[in-house]
């Protein structure tokens, strides 16, 4: 009886970890998915994967934000993107993250309204 329910406790405790690391948890930045298809995620972190330059900003980030944005950021977009690829984290409802490990850069977008607001950029 005791060997039937430590089984039986051993194939539920492995099938529920099975399901969450479907994608698995990342170091960096905990734990991975892909975005909603055709959600507002889906279309920013599709924006890492293309050059940065103008057409960028003003597709990408918020109108009231682009200058401010501009200065901050163009020197490190310039030279990080593209992005090869990436994985993908949901951190909240305006904020996800993406890790490209080619370029060995965390990057944590924050997002409103569809557009980009700002980013965080760090290496690891």
């Amino acid at each position: 009886m005791k060997k039937t329910v430590a089984i039986l406790l051993l194939i539920l405790c492995l099938g529920t970890l099975g399901a969450q690391a479907k994608f698995g948890i990342d170091k960096n930045i905990g734990s991975l998915s892909d975005p909603v298809q055709g959600s507002v995620e889906e279309k920013l972190s599709s924006a890492f994967l293309k050059a940065y330059d103008l057409a960028w900003v003003e597709g990408y980030v918020a109108a009231k934000d682009q200058h401010v944005f501009s200065m901050q950021y163009s020197k490190s977009l310039s030279s990080l993107l593209p992005f090869d690829g990436f994985i993908y984290s949901k951190k909240g409802e305006e904020c996800f993250m993406l890790k490209c490990r080619e370029k060995r850069t965390i990057v944590t977008v924050f997002h409103s309204s569809g557009l980009i607001t700002s980013l965080g950029i760090s290496s690891y």
